[in-house]
């Protein structure tokens, strides 16, 4: 990993009921050759203009928004925001919450590595020479119990319908409002503690 990489997403790891601030940072770098586009007469560099259809005048950047036709000729502006509405949880946290076998996920699964490091200020609650035996042993018994065999059809990506949703409330004029999820967070010294609470929240699940 490249020390000083840009991350590109921050949430938090969540394991049964431990829950870590985290970073997300891309593990390979891309290699490809960027080309421009000049004029063939002086070699200057061409600029596209984003031009607004109705007026023929060109629109800044901060005047720019991401817009759905929901009908013809008819626009639900959809922000940031409604992107987040679309799935809260997964903006903010990776939930961990099922262990397989590497040998049982074809490699078509997969699109692009990540390197997860801790977030700042959370670098403790990754401290190995920190943790007991005992909390490995408990961490362990758990990833035991989350151990299950892949099924691809059990693991479905919502984002796109329920982002649907929301573009067709707020079309009809009406107002989503997701609560943050809250969670707490573990840390090193209380690990114990919630790997004793995580088990017994699975066993009640079971």
């Amino acid at each position: 990993m490249a020390k000083g990489a840009r991350s590109i997403w921050s949430g938090a790891i969540s394991f049964g009921l431990v829950n870590i601030p985290v970073k997300l940072q891309s593990a390979v770098q891309d290699d490809n050759i960027d080309f421009d586009m000049l004029s063939k007469d002086d070699l200057a560099p061409i600029k596209y203009a984003r031009i607004d259809s109705k007026t023929g005048e060109e629109v800044s950047y901060k005047d720019i928004v991401k817009g759905y036709q929901y009908a013809k000729g008819k626009y639900v502006i959809v922000t940031d925001e409604d992107f987040e509405k679309a799935r809260p949880e997964i903006a903010k946290t990776i939930d961990i919450i099922q262990f397989v076998k590497e040998d049982e996920i074809d490699p078509i699964y997969y699109e692009k590595p990540y390197y997860i490091v801790p977030a700042k200020g959370s670098e403790k609650s990754y401290g190995t020479e920190r943790i007991s035996p005992k909390e490995i042993q408990l961490a362990t018994k758990l990833i035991n119990q989350l151990t299950e065999t892949f099924n691809p059809a059990a693991h479905k990506d919502t984002y796109i319908s329920e982002l649907k949703k929301v573009i067709k409330a707020k079309a009809a004029g009406k107002s989503i409002h997701i609560a943050e999820p809250k969670r707490d967070t573990a840390t090193v010294k209380d690990l114990m503690e919630v790997l004793k609470q995580s088990l017994e929240s699975k066993k009640k699940r079971a």
